[in-house]
C-alpha cells in the first residue's frame, strides 16, 4: 500500500508537527514498489523508529530562535548527498507565515534578482514584528530525538550565492 505523498506546496505547521520528519521518495524509496507513484518532488512521513539516520535525505522539524527570542517553528534539510558541508543544513531553514513557506535560502540571487530575498525579508519582519537587524542571527534548533545528528546552528541573514564563483553572502 502507497503512503500519504506530500508536496513542498503543501507543506504546513501542522504537518511538520505531527510527523516530525517527512523522507524524500525520490531519493530514498526507489526500491519500494509505489515509487513510480511518488513525484520528484514527493515526501512521505518518516514510518521508522527515530531518530532518523543521517544517511536517509529529508525534512526535519526546527525550531528557530530570533536574536531578540520569541520562537517560531519550520524545517532543515538533512541530505546525505556529497553537496558542500556548508550547506547542508543551511540550504532548506524554511519557516511558514500565515500558512506561507518564506527561505533563509535565497540560491543564485546574481542571476534572478532580489524579489525573492525581499518578499522572504518583509515576512519575517510581519512575523516578528521586528526588523531583520533585530532579528539575526537566528538560532536553529531539531530537537534531539528526531535526526542521529546534533542541529544547532545560527543563521546570520538570509544566505545567497554571491557570485559565479559561488561565495556564501548574508544580508540582513
Amino acid at each position: 500500500m502507497s503512503p500519504v505523498f506530500y508536496e513542498p506546496h503543501n507543506f504546513s505547521v501542522d504537518l511538520f508537527r505531527k510527523t516530525r520528519f517527512l523522507v524524500d521518495c525520490h531519493l530514498f524509496d526507489y526500491e519500494e514498489s509505489w515509487y513510480e507513484e511518488a513525484s520528484e518532488t514527493g515526501y512521505r512521513p518518516w514510518d521508522r523508529t527515530f531518530p532518523v539516520p543521517a544517511k536517509v535525505n529529508g525534512l526535519a522539524l526546527a525550531k528557530f530562535t530570533p536574536a531578540q527570542g520569541g520562537e517560531f517553528l519550520g524545517y532543515v534539510v538533512q541530505s546525505a548527498l556529497p553537496i558542500r558541508r556548508d550547506l547542508t543544513l543551511e540550504w532548506g531553514p524554511v519557516f511558514f507565515e500565515g500558512g506561507k513557506q518564506r527561505s533563509f535560502w535565497h540560491g543564485q540571487v546574481f542571476h534572478f534578482g532580489t524579489q525573492w530575498l525581499d518578499e522572504s525579508r518583509n515576512a519575517l519582519e510581519r512575523l516578528l514584528s521586528k526588523k531583520t537587524d533585530e532579528v539575526f542571527p537566528v538560532h536553529v534548533h531539531v530537537d534531539a530525538g528526531i535526526l542521529v545528528q546534533k542541529v544547532d546552528f545560527d543563521i546570520p541573514g538570509f544566505g545567497f550565492f554571491a557570485d559565479e564563483q559561488n561565495r556564501i553572502k548574508y544580508v540582513v
